[in-house]
């Protein structure tokens, strides 16, 4: 398949370069979370696009005809359109993708029309496909403490992210574009907290897990009930709670304490 690209951030660009479905995956890889960047696909009836629009949000964007200025689109998770590629090498047409919106993009936008009908297939659900639990930026933003590093931020949230690599809980996202760095810390090379700040930008977010670790991470870090169990883990000298180490014995006590809850979790579900 001949593939077009541009990475903002790299500078990378690529017109009409033929490659098979491993190496056109590397390239999607490894494009940059930036606006701007994209990644298309010319097969023998349309081409096909796929552009960064914001968090695990990508416009896949199909021109169907340009003389009457007609085109196919809708919204995609990353997951969502890593199988899209897949399908189109493996000879699906890219107009029978299922869920695309027809519309003439100089009277309406895509926002618009789903904005009128979002129980449409293509209508994109920011809080589903992009809820972040927990961010770094959360809590240097508040009374952080002045003595510590802002990487202190990340220990908690750190843990639980570890929690899940150890477990093989990560979502498909990680394994394809951070396998090194999950093999780090499986080596114990980088903490969990390390983890998260190369790999995730610094947050614990849905992307990061796979669906049944999502939703014990509703029920037991999206409520709080975490950080509160954290919490009572935690050496009652220090000055906050931000200042428990992350160090590999406190990560083994949080991680035994993370595996009973989600036991009785799965127990009850």
């Amino acid at each position: 398949m001949k593939i077009f690209l541009y990475d903002v951030e790299a500078n990378h660009e690529l017109q009409d370069e033929e490659l098979n479905l491993q190496e056109g995956l590397k390239e999607f890889y490894e494009l940059s979370d930036v606006e701007g960047s994209f990644f298309g696909i010319k097969t023998e009836s349309k081409p096909i696009q796929f552009t960064w629009e914001g968090e695990d949000k990508w416009v896949v964007d199909i021109p169907y005809d340009m003389e009457k200025h007609i085109c196919l689109q809708k919204y995609a998770t990353y997951d969502e359109c890593v199988e899209i590629v897949k399908s189109i090498f493996s000879g699906t047409a890219p107009e029978k993708i299922k869920g695309l919106v027809q519309f003439n993009i100089m009277t309406e936008t895509l926002d618009e029309i789903l904005t009128k009908n979002p129980n449409f297939p293509g209508y994109y659900n920011a809080k589903k496909d992009a809820s972040v639990y927990d961010d770094c930026k959360w809590h240097i933003a508040n009374d952080f403490p002045k003595d510590l590093p802002k990487e202190a931020a990340l220990t908690h949230m750190g843990m639980f992210m570890g929690w899940a690599l150890d477990k093989g809980f990560e979502s498909d996202l990680l394994k394809e574009r951070f396998n090194e760095n999950i093999d780090k810390f499986k080596n114990r090379e980088i903490t969990g907290a390390k983890f998260l700040k190369l790999s995730s930008d610094s947050r614990l977010a849905a992307k990061n897990l796979n669906p049944n670790t999502n939703r014990f991470a509703e029920f037991y870090y999206g409520t709080n009930a975490y950080f509160d169990d954290y919490i009572d883990l935690s050496d009652d000298e220090n000055e906050t709670v931000f200042h428990e180490p992350d160090t590999w014995q406190k990560y083994e006590i949080v991680k035994k304490m993370i595996d009973e809850k989600y036991e009785e979790w799965t127990f009850k579900n």
